[in-house]
């Protein structure tokens, strides 16, 4: 990534899996590497700074993404603050 981007803004998440998915096509090693494993994550970002606070008009974003065997299969930036908490078994 060569550009300036603020982090967590929609060009910087695209940007990233951009970088990762172009890294996954060309380096068989990492490829290798990526393709063993599957996960879902949810990330919650609170008390953003002021430009991403403006960005997403919330001082809170939920980050949700989805990988198989290395793949970016979903990636979501969600605002509402109520997200209900997962369930651990």
């Amino acid at each position: 990534m060569e550009e300036k981007f603020i982090l967590f803004s929609p060009e910087w998440i695209h940007e990233a899996i951009k970088t990762v998915q172009g890294a996954r096509s060309k380096d068989m090693e990492f490829r290798k590497l990526t393709s063993g494993y599957s996960l879902s994550l949810a990330y919650i970002i609170t008390d953003l700074p002021p430009k991403l606070r403006d960005l997403y008009g919330n001082d809170q974003i939920t980050l949700f993404i989805q990988l198989d065997k290395g793949m970016v299969r979903d990636f979501k930036v969600l605002t509402e603050k109520s997200i209900e908490k997962p369930t651990l078994l």
